[in-house]
């Protein structure tokens, strides 16, 4: 049987189960087990966020900036966003992750308010350093400050219309599905718009910190 290292240069006989096969898990429950992914958003009793009174790359309703270090690595896993006062007509999402924020046409800077953090692993009390914030100001951007972009939209009136599908006033985004990396201040952006009065959300973000050795 051959003879592995562990990721502490420990050496280990290699592990296999009665088929042969080698017994792996996923980077992901790694990382889990090992206090690397962290989330930050509101709870149940929480007063839910205003969207903007108009879309402008100036103010985000709510998003995840990296630390300005370039050796952490932040990949986001998921994001969702509840709807729980619609505001008339169609609430729309628009989502942007940011280059590195020296790299924007002018360097992205941040205020605003903080979502809570924590770890997601209940043993370990360290929430990371990601900034999330909601209702924020940040510095202007341009297209090409963007990696990626997309937009979603909840159903018009799908809050007060009766035998309305209420599972269109959550919309979610699956980062692991089209992977990003953002580091060095770089940020992961959502801005909330309807065109009447404003509808209201619940954000939650989960995301990973980590370092090249955790990927490769």
């Amino acid at each position: 049987m051959g003879i592995f290292q562990t990721r502490g240069n420990v050496e280990v006989g290699g592990r296999v189960t009665g088929n042969r096969d080698l017994i792996t898990s996923s980077n992901l429950m790694r990382w889990l087990a090992e206090g690397k992914v962290f989330s930050a958003g509101m709870g149940c009793e929480a007063t839910a966020i205003d969207s903007e009174a108009a879309l402008a790359d100036t103010t985000p309703t709510f998003g995840i900036f990296a630390p300005s270090s370039q050796s952490i690595l932040v990949v986001p896993i998921f994001a969702t966003f509840s709807i729980t006062t619609e505001g008339g007509a169609a609430p729309v999402c628009q989502g942007a992750v940011t280059k590195a924020a020296a790299t924007c046409a002018t360097a992205l800077t941040k205020s605003g308010t903080s979502l809570s953090k924590q770890n997601c692993n209940s043993l370990f009390t360290d929430s990371g350093e990601v900034t999330a914030l909601h209702t924020i100001t940040c510095s202007a951007l341009t297209t090409a400050d963007y990696l990626s972009m997309f937009t979603a939209s909840a159903v018009d009136n799908s809050i007060s219309s009766a035998g309305a599908n209420f599972a269109n006033t959550v919309i979610s985004v699956d980062f692991l599905r089209h992977p990003v990396i953002i580091a060095a201040g770089a940020a992961v952006l959502f801005y909330g718009y309807t065109g009447t009065s404003d509808s209201k959300w619940f954000p939650y973000f989960q995301w990973a910190e980590l370092t090249a050795e955790d990927i490769y």
